[in-house]
């Protein structure tokens, strides 16, 4: 007589639920699923969901040659066929989206671009609510396999993040910036997505948004984060930091709503939207006399404040933020003129308030800087004798 597991696993089979997906184009961008050809796929929706929630599918299928505790193939191709299949109600779709997530030995074999596969199709068809698990799980897939950021490339999702993003459900946009922040991470994939218009539809999407920074930051912060990645490439640093842009605008409308809170310490929001700002703004400073130059006479006084908050222990704890601050006193630094600004903004004040916090303690690179900066202004008092 047959094991529960071989009866499973035998179920599973004649289903074709642990098969590899295959697909055909429909029209345009529109992709279908093929499920095992000729196979009537039923089974009762909830004892899947509960099958999967318990773990006994994951350990039934399990491959002790791929190593204890890791994904199967198998098991990956039945959680992306339950992705694409009719009869897998919404509820068990976002379970296994919520699996995968949750999933912390997906394995390098393959198991992450098949698990892909199935997601894009929640992206093509889903509902709203299926497709932001679907970018959430997107998200933990692309983190740890950089596989799966070339195959969501060449699989044009770049186009359907756009899309949703346009939808303006507030979940939605989120997730799917996101996953725009995994792919813009590295210099060839920037250069990939670059055919897709990805900085101008930012800054579109900056201009609408830049106004609401308290309300909707957490979209701001990833977008900033994006916009800062693309900046890490000159072209597009230029094109931000010419005279006809907006970007720079928008970015100090930002900076100014993050700081001007009269809060100390600042707000964890705040804190995190300015981290992302801070990226981007430095780089655009990098390639533009005039934009320094306009971040140390704006009217809003950014740099006093930004100064001020660097002297809480409190903000210091937030190592991305300190970081990039220091960045762009390091992109002022440069000339005598902004060393003087910095001077006068209050960085001799901060400065011994940084160079003691953990954050500092535990980064040579950030102590570095630190020092260059307050060492070229300490030599300022020297030439003016």
């Amino acid at each position: 007589m047959a094991t529960t597991s071989e009866a499973i696993k035998s179920q599973l089979t004649a289903t074709g639920l642990w098969l590899p997906l295959r697909f055909e184009a429909v029209s345009g961008l529109l992709r279908r699923v093929v499920l095992a050809s000729g196979v009537t796929c039923t089974f009762t929706d909830k004892v899947m969901q509960a099958l999967l929630e318990t773990g006994h599918l994951r350990a039934d299928l399990e491959d002790l040659d791929l190593g204890e505790g890791c994904m199967s193939m198998e098991y990956a191709a039945l959680l992306a066929n339950l992705l694409c299949c009719e009869t897998s109600s919404t509820n068990l779709k976002a379970c296994v989206c919520r699996l995968i997530i949750a999933d912390e030995d997906i394995g390098q074999n393959g198991q992450a671009t098949v698990l892909a596969d199935g997601l894009m199709q929640l992206l093509w068809g889903g509902a709203p609510f299926l497709v932001t698990y679907a970018c959430a799980a997107l998200v933990n897939l692309c983190q740890g396999h950089e596989v799966v950021r070339s195959h969501l490339i060449h699989d044009d999702i770049i186009p359907l993040c756009k899309h949703n993003i346009r939808t303006y459900d507030n979940d939605l946009v989120l997730y799917s910036l996101m996953v725009l922040v995994q792919l813009t991470k590295r210099s060839n994939h920037r250069a990939s997505v670059e055919k897709y218009g990805l900085l101008e539809f930012c800054t579109g999407l900056l201009h609408s948004l830049h106004a609401q920074a308290e309300t909707r930051w957490r979209v701001l912060a990833e977008l900033c984060n994006i916009m800062g990645q693309l900046f890490a490439d000159e072209a597009s640093r230029e094109a931000a930091a010419a005279p006809g842009s907006q970007v720079f605008d928008f970015l100090m409308t930002l900076m100014e709503a993050s700081v001007s809170q009269g809060v100390s310490p600042l707000p964890d929001w705040s804190i995190k939207l300015q981290s992302k700002v801070l990226l981007a703004l430095r780089s655009v400073c990098q390639v533009s006399a005039s934009r320094r130059e306009q971040v140390c006479d704006h009217a809003s006084k950014p740099l006093p404040k930004l100064m001020q908050a660097l002297k809480n222990q409190a903000n210091l704890e937030h190592a991305d933020w300190m970081n990039q601050a220091v960045l762009l006193c390091s992109s002022l630094s440069t000339t005598r003129e902004h060393l003087v600004d910095l001077k006068e903004a209050g960085w001799e004040q901060a400065y011994p308030v940084m160079s003691t916090c953990q954050t500092a303690a535990e980064r040579d690179l950030l102590r570095e800087r630190m020092m260059v900066i307050s060492n070229a202004i300490a030599a300022l008092a020297g030439q003016s004798k």
